[in-house]
């Protein structure tokens, strides 16, 4: 399979999120459209790549609530 076949089944939709959302907005919408990784953006400008790892290495880290955690740190 080549990467042309898998991108015209899923798509060219790129999902995204602002480096003040927190980590458990980020969850919601990880969840909502069902996919493993939002782009971050700081208006037009993509700084940064968040994933479903980052989001289990902030847990292991923090063990508390996601709702205080900034996607910029």
């Amino acid at each position: 399979m080549l990467v042309r076949d898998i991108l015209v089944q899923k798509g060219n939709v790129v999902f995204s999120c602002h480096p003040d959302d927190t980590l458990a907005d980020v969850v919601a919408s990880l969840i909502q459209k069902n996919c493993g990784s939002l782009v971050v953006l700081d208006g037009n400008e993509m700084v940064g790549i968040v994933t479903e790892r980052d989001i289990l290495r902030s847990c292991a880290e923090i063990r508390g609530p996601l709702d205080f955690v900034q996607v910029s740190e």
